[in-house]
């Protein structure tokens, strides 16, 4: 299910470049039924997900349409971006990057499921805690990626986002923003690249 959401807003994406346009909102909705014809679902589990999920994507739609612009790099993937880092070969697939005025780098990953509205919100319980812990580790790796890679490396990546596509709060897609220029930030990520070499 979360594949073919993410598939269905990557053609979003990828038609906005190509034809310069917004897309149908018929479009999303026929990669999402193709791609989930390919997860091998029985049919009425397949019948569950398109009828509920549809829903997803035309509020998703409603919501986000003005973002297909063509702009966004989508599906952003570091196999052969030559990122090494102290010794350890790294890659990874980025949902979606824009660019910042300044010509900075957000990222931003695309989660199905439940929302939260930060990355401290109280009153979680202990298996929320570390998925927030994981996404947070995410968004910074992703940053380590693209300031490390062969073609972005000359763009800073200032922010990184969660957008959970299926959480509606007031009147927009629920996000969670991690910025890292705060001097908390640089040194947890400091202290990921470690972990990533010493995994390594």
């Amino acid at each position: 299910y979360g594949s073919a959401i993410h598939k269905a807003l990557e053609e979003a994406h990828v038609f906005a470049r190509a034809n310069g346009t917004v897309p149908p909102l018929e479009l999303l909705k026929k990669s999402f039924r193709r791609e989930l014809s390919f997860g091998r679902l029985l049919s009425f589990e397949e019948e569950k997900y398109i009828a509920r999920r549809e829903k997803v994507i035309e509020s998703y739609y409603a919501l986000k349409k003005e973002t297909f612009d063509g702009k966004a790099i989508v599906e952003c993937n570091f196999a052969k971006q030559g990122v090494v880092l102290d010794g350890a070969h790294v890659t990874g697939k980025i949902d979606m990057i824009t660019t910042l005025p300044d010509k900075g780098f957000v990222v931003i990953d695309l989660k199905t499921g439940k929302g939260f509205n930060s990355f401290d919100e109280p009153k979680q319980s202990v298996y929320d805690e570390i998925k927030l812990h994981h996404y947070r580790y995410q968004l910074m790796m992703y940053k380590i990626l693209v300031e490390n890679s062969r073609d972005y490396s000359s763009h800073e990546v200032k922010e990184g986002v969660l957008e959970f596509v299926e959480e509606e709060i007031d009147g927009d897609i629920q996000t969670i923003k991690l910025t890292f220029d705060t001097k908390e930030a640089k040194q947890e990520i400091e202290k990921v690249s470690k972990l990533i070499s010493i995994m390594y």
